[in-house]
């Protein structure tokens, strides 16, 4: 694993697609962000794009020594790894080196497109059939099995629901017959196509667009513009069956694919399944020649433009872009990416230091580099600002570039980097059991894409360990100024800015003008006092203990009143996670927009007395990570670390308790970001769920839905500061209305006791009660209708049916819950599938104890303008036949056993048990006999159950209908 994924980690986000279904975008649009890529319809090299050895086997880099690997005769790869996290379950995923860059001229959009095909017939299962058949077996379609297409692989997954042979001869039976046994009919073809063609509609959106625009100019001369991933309308109207197998047979090869499998099963056992499975597989013909992808053209500064006010902001970038090439993975090219990540981590600092210091022009901004395909090199900053300050903004960025290309990276800079790393590889270490197989999966199917060698977390502690011990600051200086010095230079400003048509010329203008302004040397601020407030000693009093021992969950009460919640679990390894709770949240604002608002402030502002920049730099080195919500009932400051720096943990977290940051520059950064944001969700129909629909749904409810951005911009930081200082943060001398600590993890009880009451025995609880929230109230048989200004054909219908008609419950909460799925898959049916209206109809039960008397239930279609009548009467007839027709058993087993499976995986997370569980369960104690019987619950629930639901819930007449169209750009209020 290269660092550049450890960084992403880091940061939290996925080194690969994730869910995205069956989708490029997700990879399209994070591509876009990042830079990612360029296209050519060049002529073919005479050279295969099938690999042939292991990466491990041309590197100086050893493999993971726990990893199954096997080569069949055929070419096919299978890689096998065993996994406990979570127990039982097993990832498979089928990776086929072939997306869109491997289309001729007249098959754009191929690679998608049969992607979904192979789920419509195959061998083994009739049209019709297959989604049925993984409800069958316990799995959700969409999260246990899908699909996804890029540019350059194809990755179909299933997450069975164990490792029995069984269920691994039947998962690999399914991935055969994508590998092989699709049957491609006419009569499918010519049904998925409208499904297709509704998913390109439906993510067709202003940013998509922008990114088509942008890298149609400056890749230009390589393949990757050309071959959107989703194709032209032009040919999937027309592509023919023909088309469609000349490239499943071209591409879907054995020597083509890789079986990747992680979870809780016998290696040696699947490997021999495996081997069965795909054994006499044998490719058509000889192999397709790997398309050329070119070379960029005019390798000289450039200039983009691009105006579209449905972006709602200007984006301005400085990208430096290359030519490259493959090159082996080596501890010399490990060396080269740590050393490009450094820098990116430094730049990141910087960044944010200056940000704190004063107000920017621009609201965010990142730098980062890499590759591309292995075709292209880039490095770039990127920065979202108003229109107003794009010149403000590329001067600044050329200002960062061009400090560090005269005075490079300081010492201090590169340790901290170092420091923050090696704490992330340690932590990655410890946790290495704990790592869930489905993204351990994913991980090795992304190494397998970049033909990278994948390691242990102990191999890459080692290996970067001791690279960093040589690396200097000069060292990352010469990598970050590396990617700098190519010829091909872009300047990019894209978003709601007008420039007029002398665009290139202006933006030239700025840019060389920046070229010569002013610099400083770069500066480290000091060391800063840390911890600077220290817990009372010598506290009084007994602690009082209560075990719960059907759920194994232990509970402190501190002599003032403080209950702490513990349960002691090894889903996580060497992990611990925690959240104090207090206070009411949003119902204790007194202004709409205030806690939305607050809670942006208090996260950018650091602790009273560190800024964020600060605080981070503190605790960079260790593991702990931290953040601060508001909710509807409470203020929350929740944080995880290593077991090991739980006490660094609770010290941090007593701090900002106490001490909260709010700082006017992050308040203002913020009432920046969030003009910007309500902006671009004037001009997106699903911006006009949270603006508008939400209001309606709940009677203008002020807890639902985003507040007026009238109401968000007039609030003063002055109000901000004084609702954090009187509401927000705790007093020493006075008591805590409705605080609770809970904590759940691999650490032992007497240890949360101990030093949780060192730091917050002396918290003395009041006793208050909650504020009565105002209660929503349904809009039942009304319609809202709104136009906003997409640019794009493309309407949202939602229809929702009130539901809270008794006392709520925790289980007739869950029986909703299977309402709502028994519905959406007569939605999938016949709004997907029979109508090929909409590709991806949804519904939901909305159902909460804070809000006794009231919920729904509620369908939601994107869908083309000239379709929404009829995908309106559709979803109302369909509501209709629930109540006049009786649920089947078959119908509520499709939809129980998937849940069931889900549901006994999340009682293994940590995440359950402090979210759902423990947190605020002192408030009320009815939450702690949830667990125990929820299995059990749901395996009772019967079709007699949810028929009666449907005819309690579905009542003619009461359905509220939201629809929203696209329509003129006056109808977006202006910020």
């Amino acid at each position: 694993m290269n660092p550049a994924s450890v960084f992403k980690k880091i940061k939290g986000e996925s080194t690969v697609a994730g869910d995205i279904g069956r989708l490029f975008f997700g990879v399209a649009v994070l591509v876009a962000a990042l830079l990612m890529t360029g296209g050519y319809s060049g002529a073919a090299q005479n050279r295969p794009c099938q690999v042939d050895k292991w990466p491990y086997e041309n590197s100086d880099l050893a493999p993971d020594p726990t990893l199954y690997r096997d080569v069949l005769d055929n070419g096919f790869r299978v890689i096998l790894k065993h996994n406990e996290e979570p127990r039982e379950r097993v990832a498979l995923f089928l990776h086929i080196r072939a997306g869109s860059l491997n289309e001729t001229e007249n098959q754009q959009g191929v690679a998608h497109f049969l992607e979904h095909l192979v789920f419509n017939g195959s061998t083994n299962f009739p049209p019709g059939s297959l989604v049925n058949h993984f409800q069958s077996l316990g799995m959700n379609f969409g999260s246990d099995t899908n699909a996804f297409t890029s540019f350059d692989q194809t990755v179909f997954y299933l997450v069975l629901p164990s490792g029995s042979k069984k269920n691994l001869e039947e998962g690999l039976r399914i991935l055969g017959d994508y590998a092989y046994g699709a049957l491609l009919l006419d009569s499918e073809i010519d049904k998925e196509r409208g499904v297709v063609l509704a998913e390109k509609s439906e993510r067709n959106s202003a940013d998509y667009k922008a990114y088509v625009a942008e890298i149609g100019q400056i890749y230009r001369g390589t393949r990757y513009p050309d071959r959107m991933v989703i194709g032209k309308r032009e040919v999937l109207e027309k592509i023919t069956a023909k088309e469609i197998k000349k490239f499943y047979h071209g591409w879907y090869r054995p020597e083509n694919m890789t079986l990747v499998g992680v979870g809780d099963f016998e290696t040696e056992l699947a490997g021999q399944l495996v081997r069965t499975a795909f054994g006499d597989f044998k490719g058509y013909d000889s192999p397709p020649a790997c398309p050329d992808f070119g070379d960029l053209a005019e390798n000289r500064q450039d200039y983009f433009y691009y105006h579209d006010p449905a972006l709602g902001a200007t984006t301005v970038s400085l990208k430096s872009l290359w030519d490259t090439s493959f090159k082996q993975d080596r501890v010399a090219l490990e060396r080269q990416e740590l050393n490009e990540y450094l820098g990116q981590q430094i730049v990141g600092y910087r960044l944010k230091r200056l940000s704190e210091e004063r107000v920017q022009p621009y609201v965010s901004v990142d730098y980062g580099s890499g590759k591309i395909f292995d075709e292209i090199g880039y490095g770039g900053f990127t920065a979202r600002t108003d229109k107003r300050n794009w010149q403000k903004t590329l001067n600044s960025l050329v200002t960062q570039l061009r400090r560090i290309e005269v005075y490079g990276f300081l010492e201090k800079e590169v340790d901290r980097a170092k420091r923050e790393l090696i704490a992330e590889l340690d932590r990655r270490v410890q946790t290495e059991k704990s790592t869930d197989s489905r993204f351990l999966a994913r991980t090795i199917v992304n190494h397998v894409s970049d033909k990278k060698v994948y390691m242990s977390p102990g191999q890459e502690r080692k290996l970067y360990g001791s690279l960093m011990s040589q690396i200097t600051a000069d060292e990352v200086t010469a990598a970050f100024l590396e990617v700098w010095n190519h010829d091909k230079r872009i300047i990019s400003i894209k978003g709601d800015v007008v420039l007029g048509d002398d665009a290139r010329q202006e933006i030239e203008a700025v840019y060389l003008k920046a070229l010569g302004g002013e610099l400083e040397s770069e500066q480290v601020a000091g060391e800063k006092k840390y911890p600077y407030l220290q817990p009372a000693e010598n506290l009084p009093g007994t602690v009082e203990k209560n075990y719960y021992q059907d759920i194994d969950v232990t509970s402190f009460t501190f002599p003032g009143g403080l209950v702490v919640n513990f349960k002691k679990t090894d889903f996580e390894k060497n992990t611990v996670r925690m959240v104090i709770n207090y206070g009411y949240g949003e119902l204790a604002a007194n202004q709409p927009g205030l806690s939305l608002l607050t809670k942006a402030v208090v996260n950018g502002s650091g602790s009273g007395a560190l800024t964020a920049s600060d605080l981070q730099a503190i605790v960079g080195d260790t593991s702990v990570r931290y953040g601060f919500d508001i909710s509807p009932t409470s203020f929350a400051w929740q944080g995880t670390s290593l077991s090991s720096d739980f006490e660094n943990l609770v010290q941090l977290l007593h701090t900002l308790v106490y001490d909260p940051g709010c700082r006017e520059v992050p308040y203002r950064d913020a009432k920046k970001n969030f003009s910007l944001m309500y902006k671009k969700l004037g001009y997106e129909i699903e911006g006009a769920v949270s603006l508008y629909v939400d209001k309606f749904l709940s009677g203008d409810n002020p807890l639902f839905g985003l507040p007026p951005w009238s109401a968000v911009q007039k609030i003063g930081f002055g109000e901000v500061r004084d609702w954090v200082k009187d509401v927000v943060a705790l007093n020493y001398s006075g008591q805590v209305e409705a605080m609770e600590i809970s904590v759940v993890g691999d650490i032992d009880k007497d240890v949360v006791g101990k030093i949780t009451r060192k730091y917050f025995g002396g918290v003395t609880v009041a006793d208050s009660r909650q504020p009565e929230p105002v209660e929503p109230v349904f809009p039942a048989g009304k319609t809202f209708t709104r136009t906003v200004a997409t640019g794009e054909d493309k309407a949202l219908v939602l229809v929702a049916w009130p539901t809270a008609r008794q006392p709520w419950s925790v289980e007739r909460s869950r029986r909703l819950t299977l309402l709502a799925q028994v519905f959406e898959e007569k939605l999938r049916e016949v709004v997907r599938e029979e109508l090929g209206a909409s590709y991806s109809p949804r519904a939901l039960s909305y159902s909460r104890k804070l809000f006794p008397g009231y919920g729904y239930i509620l369908a939601r279609i994107v869908t083309e303008r000239d379709k929404v009548e009829k995908v309106r009467k559709v979803v109302l007839e369909l509501a209709e036949n629930l109540v006049e027709n009786t649920i089947t058993d078959e119908e509520v087993g499709l939809v129980k056993k998937p849940f069931l499976t889900a549901a006994q995986e999340y009682q293994q997370k940590n995440d359950y048990w402090l979210d759902r569980v423990l947190a605020k369960s002192s408030r009320d104690r009815e939450q702690l006999r949830w667990p125990p019987g929820m299995v059990d619950d749901l395996k009772s629930v019967t079709a007699g159950e949810l028929t009666e639901l449907a005819g309690a819930s579905f009542l003619k007449g009461q359905a509220a209908v939201a629809v929203i169209l696209p329509g003129e750009e006056d109808d977006v209020e202006q910020q």
